[in-house]
């Protein structure tokens, strides 16, 4: 086996039986595993605009691209503390990954059904008119072992500081990948320790060829379970877009790399393009990968991330242990205190079951996730192929902590040089959407990272001057 860019053919999207008649109401359709929240207040404070939060569950593309393998034997949810069985559950996950990768596992598709959870923010008085201003649609991913509230303290500095002149964000959508967060408790039964970030990219363009309403004002209230578009009007977007949204893809990490393999396969969805230090990678050369075990030799730590998700603890006593002990741990107590009560409230839930609080997304499943070498590559080298109408900003910390990227990250960036723009955000790092100061981690074989961060409030004026230059009041001085 060889790590490879070689372009794939995505599996093709269908519709099982089982759900071609299926309205919003239909009995045997899912319920939300945790109840509906109010979110954080979002104003828009200029317009006073205010943003009621809804979450929404759809189909997740069928059937999918990896087949059922199970999980290692006692691998449970993760937080593997016994160092012998922590080498044996990665051992296991390793092999079923290669093996999948030059195609050695049983034939055969998983068709089981999975859902998506999406975050639906829609501003009030939408009727009003917006004399000639430009109408945003945003749809936001998030990273491995985040979830969709992730985006919320960004949205909070972003929609806080429009001004009457800027653009007007009609919705915003965010995405909870079907192995994370809310989708992961919907589909718990049916995930695996295999999966394939192809998959989230179908999932994203699934829902947006297939599930997204045509506006914002005509659909002001929508049912829980999204109505499936008739195929006309999927036919239509796949060809022309949006007949009545300008949408503005925003995606971070993994996220980002899923999102840019849509975006490049559907370009006339995407007005434009924000990637918040993608996980985008330029394939080895032939011959210099060729397992996992020479990977974690040249990216030590790729080892480190997901030797951490299978290790990283997943139950506490409450929410609010959670939170107490989370608060001791200097990789936790540097994140934004709002981003750190988010990620508490919004990627943990009461186990009814065992009385405890648990993670919604395992280590196991950030584990596998971890594992993808697939699509960071083949975006890598198709990123230039991005039609040029849609506008590409990157936005990327100082400090990178990823495997292969902080040299690669300056090449990255002009692969698509025209219609493209980049800044890199001074003293911060990865996370750069939940993190406040700077920092020292030590992961598990005592490499040293250091990880500066800054608080959301930067990531969401860096996103509020890019909607000013490419759709308000600075496009016309650039």
């Amino acid at each position: 086996m060889e790590w490879s860019s070689e372009r794939r053919n995505l599996l093709e999207i269908r519709v099982p039986k089982a759900q071609r008649f299926h309205g919003p109401t239909s009995p045997g359709l899912p319920e939300l595993p945790t109840p509906q929240r109010e979110g954080l207040k979002l104003i828009d404070q200029s317009r006073g605009y205010e943003y009621t939060l809804k979450t929404h569950i759809v189909p997740a593309a069928w059937p999918r691209s990896a087949p059922d393998v199970g999980y290692p034997a006692g691998s449970g949810v993760g937080g593997l503390q016994d160092r012998g069985e922590f080498l044996r559950v990665r051992e296991e996950m390793i092999e079923v990954k290669e093996k999948y990768l030059r195609g050695e596992l049983p034939e055969g598709r998983d068709e089981r059904q999975y859902w998506v959870c999406v975050n639906r923010y829609v501003r009030n008085r939408l009727e009003e008119e917006c004399e000639g201003r430009k109408r945003l649609t945003l749809f936001l991913t998030h990273g491995i072992g985040f979830g969709k509230e992730c985006w919320e303290p960004v949205l909070l500095h972003l929609l806080s500081n429009l001004r009457e002149e800027d653009p007007i964000v009609d919705e915003i959508w965010s995405w909870d990948a079907a192995n994370h967060g809310d989708s992961a408790l919907l589909n718990k039964e049916n995930l695996s320790s295999l999966y394939d970030w192809s998959d989230n990219v179908r999932d994203i363009t699934n829902f947006l060829l297939n599930y997204l309403p045509d506006s914002a004002e005509l659909h002001s209230i929508l049912p829980t379970h999204l109505q499936r578009m008739p195929g006309k009007i999927s036919e239509t977007r796949t060809k022309n877009g949006f007949s009545h949204r300008t949408v503005v893809g925003i995606g971070h990490s993994f996220g980002g790399g899923s999102l840019a393999l849509a975006v490049i396969n559907n370009p006339m969805l995407f007005s434009s393009l924000v990637l918040v230090d993608p996980v985008v990678l330029p394939p080895p050369p032939p011959g210099r990968v060729r397992s996992w075990t020479e990977a974690f030799q040249i990216f030590p730590s790729l080892n480190d991330f997901v030797d951490g998700a299978l290790t990283r603890r997943s139950t506490w006593k409450s929410k609010t242990h959670a939170l107490e002990m989370l608060k001791k741990i200097p990789w936790f107590a540097a994140w934004d205190p709002l981003a750190l009560e988010i990620y508490v409230d919004c990627q943990m839930y009461d186990d009814k079951s065992t009385g405890e609080t648990k993670l919604k997304t395992t280590g196991i499943w950030e584990g596998a996730t971890f594992m993808e070498v697939h699509v960071p590559f083949e975006v890598w080298d198709r990123i230039g192929e991005l039609d040029q109408r849609v506008r590409l900003h990157y936005i990327q910390p100082e400090y990178c902590t990823l495997p292969g990227m902080a040299d690669s990250r300056p090449h990255m960036t002009w692969l698509r040089p025209k219609n493209a723009s980049n800044v890199v955000l001074p003293g911060q790092g990865h996370l750069v959407s939940t993190f406040s100061e700077t920092f020292e981690v030590f992961h598990t074989n005592a490499v040293r990272l250091k990880l500066c961060q800054e608080v959301p409030e930067k990531l969401g004026h860096e996103l509020l001057w890019f909607f000013r230059s490419e759709y308000g009041c600075l496009k016309s001085r650039l």
